[in-house]
């Protein structure tokens, strides 16, 4: 699919969070409606539009909602999910974070240190 060239670099990733599609029509019905409005187009347009600008935000908020309280993790892009899944491969569970021990000397302690002398 050929995008308009300014608006490629943002349709990378194609639709990486839950509300990216919903957010895009509020916007586009938004400038819609200023374009209407400047325009001086009928009032019967300029209020269908704005009603179909007022119902793609309660949308918006409503699944904004609805998401945030039933799988807040489909509220992420999806390249921090993919990123999170990478680290939690790599290091084990990524929310704990790394393991530090709290006393750098005690595994040293049974193995000689780093220069392998006794101890």
């Amino acid at each position: 699919m050929m995008l308009w060239p300014p608006l490629a670099p943002l349709a990378v990733g194609g639709r990486s969070t839950v509300m990216k599609t919903i957010l895009w029509l509020a916007g586009l019905l938004l400038v819609a409606f200023v374009a209407l409005a400047e325009v001086r187009a009928d009032q019967w347009v300029l209020r269908f539009v704005a009603a179909l600008l007022a119902l793609a935000i309660v949308v918006a908020i409503a699944t904004f909602l609805w998401f945030a309280f039933t799988r807040p993790s489909e509220l992420r892009s999806e390249r921090f999910l993919v990123q999170m899944e990478r680290l939690r491969t790599a290091r084990g569970d990524s929310i704990g974070g790394p393991v530090i021990d709290a006393d750098p000397d005690s595994s040293a302690k049974g193995s000689g240190g780093l220069l392998g002398g006794g101890g």
